[in-house]
């Protein structure tokens, strides 16, 4: 080891030799001053200016190294123009590794939405991967341009910042890329209800409504179709659902193209309820009920048409006539008996109580309840039914 010189060893570029160490019996390092301009180094070990122990000496023996300062820049983008809703992330391709610690959401400097909607506070996170960041956001479905731009602090792997514009000094303002996306969204919307011209309640009706895609990307999600019985023309809680479940669109027509549509009929019973009295009614009908497919606008996912509903025949129970003693004693029982007369234009049919009480008035409150007695049958039109019962007075009356 005796032999060696730091003058065996000679570079390029104005690097020189500052002195070397020997690590053990097989190892030197030699301590260079370099220039601090980046590039491509070459050393030369000159042959035969070292020996071994044998008295052998070494060949000649060439190599290079690099001085890295320059910033990365990035190369590409995906996606690269155009995007399809849902849009959750966009992945930036730089022209060399980067330090994941060096790129978290503080370096995503501007993100803005169509209608120049500022979105920082939909960004979810940063991930790396060799010269590939992508950036997360949460899910985004409004058509138009999404802007995101990112840099200057981005680093390297030995800590050179970004130099985007290519001018050699990493990290100045100037050193930002800016990403444009245009995304592409479905807009489920339905564009016509078709009912007959009067129904009754109680009654079947027949239902189509048809369904059409007026977005710029295809309908892939599995979405469903509702609709209910208002008083107007905007849904509320208080509408009354006429399917049983939400539907799904025939078959074969997910995914619903760009401007294609499809129609769906269903038969269903109109409800019968107290409240609901004869008058014009709407059916509205809104597809995609459960946000199942991303949209590009949501509030046109409704249709509707009006409807004049009537009343059906109904039976109209009475009381028609009360038979009691005209008097009573205490602990004596008594017979009583009422008569139940349908004055409606239809059968009254089913079961159903009728409530008999001891009042000292006309009117209910503080009396004897003397019992409830069930019926079940048919009391048709103009028919009546005359019900008998016995009580036993209370001795304390």
């Amino acid at each position: 080891m005796d032999t060696l010189d730091a003058s065996d060893l000679t570079l390029d570029g104005g690097a020189t030799v500052a002195g070397l160490q020997v690590i053990d019996g097989r190892t030197v390092r030699y301590l260079l001053n370099v220039p601090d301009v980046g590039g491509t180094y070459t050393y030369t070990l000159a042959g035969g200016s070292i020996w071994d122990v044998q008295g052998d000496v070494n060949p000649a023996y060439q190599g290079t190294f690099v001085i890295d300062k320059t910033g990365p820049r990035v190369v590409g983008q995906i996606p690269t123009q155009q995007a399809s809703a849902p849009f959750t992330q966009l992945t930036f391709v730089f022209d060399e590794p980067i330090n994941p610690a060096s790129f978290t959401t503080a370096d995503v400097t501007q993100f803005v939405g169509p209608g120049g909607i500022n979105l920082p506070s939909q960004l979810v996170g940063v991930s790396v991967s060799g010269n590939q960041a992508t950036v997360r956001f949460n899910a985004q479905s409004a058509q138009g341009t999404y802007i995101i731009r990112i840099g200057p602090d981005i680093e390297d792997l030995v800590g050179n910042k970004m130099d985007q514009d290519g001018n050699g000094t990493p990290g100045q303002a100037s050193d930002y890329y800016l990403a444009t996306v245009d995304l592409q969204a479905a807009d489920l919307t339905v564009t016509g209800v078709s009912l007959p011209g009067s129904a009754v309640f109680g009654w079947p009706i027949t239902i189509s409504w048809t369904v059409r895609n007026i977005g710029t990307d295809p309908a892939r999600e599995v979405w469903k179709d509702q609709m209910w019985l208002s008083t107007d023309a905007t849904l509320s809680a208080d509408d009354i659902p006429l399917l049983p479940a939400p539907m799904s669109p025939p078959a074969g027509t997910i995914p619903l193209g760009v401007n294609e549509s499809y129609t769906q009929v269903a038969t269903v019973n109109l409800p019968v309820r107290a409240q609901l009295a004869s008058g014009i009614y709407y059916v509205i009908v809104k597809t995609d009920v459960q946000s199942q497919q991303p949209e590009n606008n949501e509030n046109n996912n409704f249709g509707f048409e009006s409807l004049a509903i009537s009343l059906p025949p109904l039976p109209d129970l009475v009381l028609s006539s009360i038979s009691a003693p005209i008097e009573g004693f205490s602990g004596r029982t008594i017979q009583y008996s009422w008569t139940v007369t349908n004055q409606g234009a239809a059968p009254a049919t089913g079961a159903w109580w009728d409530r008999v009480l001891l009042s000292a008035d006309t009117a209910v409150g503080n009396d004897i309840h003397l019992g409830d007695f069930g019926f079940t049958g048919t009391i048709g039109p103009g028919e009546s039914i005359t019900r008998t019962q016995t009580y036993t007075l209370p001795i304390a009356m």
